[in-house]
C-alpha cells in the first residue's frame, strides 16, 4: 500500500500543531487524516474505524 493509502489518526489538541501535521503529511502525498482532541476521542473513534498508524502527543 502506498503512502497516500495510508489512514492515520493523530491526537493532538493544539490546533496549531494540527495544523502543522496535516500540511507536512500532505506535502508528502498523506491526505488520509482523521484528528482526535482528546485520548477519549481518540479510542470512540479508533474504535469505529482502521488505521495505519496513529500520531499522539
Amino acid at each position: 500500500m502506498g503512502a497516500s493509502k495510508k489512514s492515520i489518526l493523530i491526537v493532538e489538541d493544539n490546533s496549531a500543531d494540527c495544523f502543522l501535521i496535516e500540511q507536512s503529511l500532505k506535502t508528502v502525498g498523506i491526505e488520509n487524516l482523521t484528528f482526535a482532541q482528546t485520548g477519549e476521542k481518540a479510542v470512540e473513534i479508533a474504535k469505529k474505524n482502521l488505521f495505519d498508524m496513529a500520531v499522539v502527543d
